[in-house]
């Protein structure tokens, strides 16, 4: 597949300007999924709507990569996020 970044119309990249501010872990986790779903293995993702898609990444401490797929070869990235864990109560 061919895989394509979102830019907006003044040609920035959110992707890229939230991918540019990871640490060097997290860049590797979030660059193998994309390395993954270039080869058309979505992993764990689910459908937001509208042809979004959230993958959530196994081992990234809350990492996510948005994106929706044009026709049956591009992928296009759009955002990145790091969402926070939930706050668990012990006993």
């Amino acid at each position: 597949m061919l895989l394509k970044e979102y830019l907006t119309e003044t040609g920035n990249s959110p992707f890229g300007k939230w991918f540019g501010k990871l640490d060097a872990v997290s860049t590797r986790r979030v660059t193998v999924e994309i390395v993954k779903l270039q080869n058309g293995r979505r992993g764990n993702h689910k459908s937001l709507g509208g042809g979004l898609r959230e993958t959530k990444l196994k081992t990234g401490g809350g990492l996510r990569v948005y994106w929706m797929q044009d026709g049956e070869t591009i992928i296009v990235l759009l955002a990145g996020a790091i969402k926070p864990a939930r706050a668990r109560i012990l006993k």
